[in-house]
């Protein structure tokens, strides 16, 4: 029985906890602190692997295997930082690890295209007057390691040599990704705005 179908005998309404007393309980294996972690967090972590999944069932596994991850290393986490970023992190890196071997960025032709810095202003003011869902639908259309890379750039905030580190690709290649990326996004937003017009 996976943690999604589980979560039905979770208490409906567990009880309200600071993030020490979360950590403290997690670290003890108490219930209503597991209760109280997928309750808070299982929206955004779902939220966060769908981005990286090719489908809905994949970003449930990729959720699941994230909390079990969690729940596992919860003793590793040292207060450097805020818990919740260090929870996102280890979602971020099961997506990856799931999608690594894929092959999904092995292209052997890499489009070094030149895009101006209008072109960017352009595409953060078009994310900005959509919806979520919207923004959503528009990163779900694009390939894989596009959006794989999208995500990490431009959502997660690392560099190019740290998206090259983590997906065993080069810099250039990134980049090229990258570009890749916001030009299928633009021909999106144009085309989703279109319809709404």
């Amino acid at each position: 029985m996976n943690f999604f179908v589980q979560r039905r005998f979770l208490y409906a309404t567990p009880p309200q906890l600071t993030t020490e007393q979360l950590i403290k309980g997690l670290k003890r294996g108490k219930r209503n602190a597991l209760n109280f972690l997928y309750q808070e967090y299982s929206g955004l972590f779902f939220t966060i692997a769908s981005r990286y999944a090719r489908s809905s069932q994949e970003a449930e596994d990729f959720t699941q295997e994230a909390f079990l991850k969690i729940f596992s290393n919860v003793r590793d986490f040292k207060g450097n930082g805020s818990f919740e970023g260090w929870m996102k992190r280890i979602v971020v890196n099961t997506c990856l690890n799931g999608i690594r071997g894929q092959n999904v960025f092995n292209e052997t032709q890499e489009l070094e295209v030149e895009v101006h810095e209008s072109a960017y202003k352009q595409e953060a003011e078009a994310l900005e007057s959509m919806g979520a869902d919207q923004v959503m639908k528009c990163i779900e259309q694009l390939p894989i390691g596009f959006r794989t890379v999208f995500n990490l750039v431009v959502i997660e905030g690392y560099s190019h040599k740290e998206v090259a580190a983590e997906l065993n690709i080069t810099e250039s290649a990134s980049r090229s990704q990258l570009t890749k990326a916001r030009m299928k996004l633009k021909t999106a937003i144009e085309a989703l705005n279109t319809l709404v017009l």
